[in-house]
């Protein structure tokens, strides 16, 4: 199936991948098209030391949806980072059942 990108950094043998928005009911996974946006949304983000572009299969995100992003209830699609980002993200974003849908229909 098609590759996906997420941004992810590991700490004490466990995987993290980067989730946006500030609040917990505005926290969405970004899941990144191409490698190429996925680092760039990463060098301008600046999320701190460690955060590199991975590249995972459908049924990767969908296992980090359950865990360790149970709590978030969006997916963000190739979004756009910084203050415009997060106005623009709200139009590329999809709630984390329906993108598991569309996952699980591939």
């Amino acid at each position: 199936g098609p590759a996906y990108w997420l941004i992810v950094k590991h700490e004490n043998g466990r995987m993290h991948a980067l989730v946006t928005g500030a609040r917990s009911d505005d926290q969405a996974l970004p899941v990144f098209s191409f490698e190429e946006e996925a680092k760039l949304f990463l060098w301008l983000e600046r999320p701190g030391t460690d955060w590199q572009a991975r590249e995972t299969t459908a049924m990767e995100v969908i296992s980090v949806l359950r865990d360790p992003c149970s709590v978030v209830n969006k997916v963000a699609l190739d979004p756009l980072p910084g203050i415009i980002g997060e106005k623009m993200n709200v139009l590329v974003s999809l709630r984390r059942d329906a993108f598991v849908q569309i996952l699980t229909a591939e």
